[in-house]
């Protein structure tokens, strides 16, 4: 007797539990548009502090001003240093924290579960609310593969691989 792989897709899924999906992709949705953001905001700081940091020390090591007295010019000269060392810091922080490729990865995630929702959406139901068992389980199965896209690649960059 050959095995055989049974089909356990419900024939048809209840209003309840398509609502209970929809409320979970909106939800998802959300929190993803909200890390985006975060990592965004992250990013855009982190490259004009670096920007203003490189800046000010190219500026600072090359200005020559007209006076004479030595401690003006040290001075300038220590700050520029300062300005370095926080553009070094500043690299190692946005290394670590990767704002820009989450803020990628948050977007195109969001992209994907928007068009889960409209697939969703798409769903004709019976005069119950019910919908066909095996186009919600295409349409949630598609939702799987987001999250696990995002969790894979958070993991990823994270574990630094």
């Amino acid at each position: 007797m050959a095995d055989t792989e049974k089909n356990t897709t419900p024939a048809l899924i209840p209003k309840a539990q398509l609502d209970a999906f929809k409320t979970l992709i909106s939800e998802k949705i959300k929190k993803f548009r909200r890390k985006r953001r975060k990592n965004k905001i992250g990013a855009i700081i982190v490259q004009v502090l670096l920007i203003l940091f490189s800046f000010g020390t190219t500026v600072l090591i090359g200005w020559k001003i007209g006076t004479k007295d030595e401690n003006i010019k040290d001075g300038l000269i220590n700050i520029a240093l300062v300005l370095s060392t926080l553009a070094t810091a500043l690299t190692a922080l946005d290394k670590f924290f990767d704002y820009k490729p989450f803020w990628i990865m948050y977007g195109v995630s969001i992209s994907k579960l928007e068009l889960v929702e409209a697939k969703l959406s798409m769903l004709v139901p019976n005069a119950d609310g019910a919908v066909d068992g095996a186009a919600f389980d295409a349409v949630f199965k598609e939702f799987e593969s987001v999250c696990g896209l995002m969790s894979s690649f958070y993991n990823e960059v994270r574990s630094g691989e």
